[in-house]
């Protein structure tokens, strides 16, 4: 463990070395590393570039560095924390991989592969345009300001995902269309109750409202317009009187 120092590069790896911590430096490069190494985690540093990593390797942190790319990534792979990179793809080295918890958060990417073991993922802020193709039984998701959230066929896909999965914690917050319409009653009353709200209307007071036709209109208040309103108008009474 070397982490949290000043090093600027790593000296030739032993061959049977299983674990490499070398996080909070300023390397820019990575030895060779060798077939035995299970661990590697190698954040907070200024890496541009991976060399091949080790077929044996099942925990690989990568995060806030100058990575554009990672190298084929091994299929015993289960743990990978890549976020704070400018990654645009991943790459298996087989698509039956067994990865089980993904942090890929603030990248690039535009697609994720399938990932058929998943258990956790982080993969907000990125360019994702598509709803990935997620194995039922995930625990989180946090997959928030992607375009695909946009769309309303992938955001459909997603929707009907947390349907079947009510176990999965998720980042995404739907949200609720507000209704411009105000309605008094969802339907018309009967019998009763109708007579009651006729009485209850009867009683509101009333404003006479003179309108651009020259009309007197009793206005009540909140009437619903199937119980119609009275109204005369101004000329044709005065010609009656005359």
């Amino acid at each position: 463990n070397c982490s949290n120092n000043v090093l600027n590069e790593l000296p030739e790896l032993p061959l049977h070395l299983n674990k490499l911590h070398c996080d909070d430096n300023n390397i820019t490069q990575l030895p060779e590393l060798p077939n035995s190494l299970i661990q590697l985690y190698c954040s907070y540093n200024k890496l541009e570039n991976i060399p091949e990593l080790p077929n044996r390797l099942k925990q690989f942190g990568c995060s806030n560095n100058l990575l554009k790319k990672l190298p084929p990534l091994p299929n015993s792979l289960k743990i990978l924390i890549c976020s704070n990179n400018q990654l645009e793809t991943l790459n298996f080295q087989n698509v039956y991989n067994s990865i089980e918890i993904l942090r890929c958060e603030n990248n690039k990417l535009s697609e994720l592969p399938r990932m058929r073991n998943l258990i956790e993922i982080d993969c907000y802020n990125n360019n994702l345009t598509k709803f990935p193709k997620f194995p039922d039984g995930m625990k989180e998701i946090m997959i928030a300001n992607n375009p695909f959230l946009k769309n309303s066929v992938e955001l459909k896909k997603f929707k009907s995902y947390l349907k079947r999965n009510p176990q999965c914690n998720s980042d995404y917050v739907p949200i609720e269309k507000k209704n411009k319409y105000r309605t008094l009653n969802a339907r018309e009353p009967r019998g009763q109750a109708k007579s009651f709200t006729r009485r209850l209307y009867r009683n509101l007071p009333r404003k006479p409202v003179i309108n651009t036709e020259n009309l007197i209109h009793e206005d009540r208040r909140f009437l619903p317009r199937h119980w119609g309103t009275r109204y005369r108008g101004r000329e044709r009474t005065n010609e009656n009187r005359q």
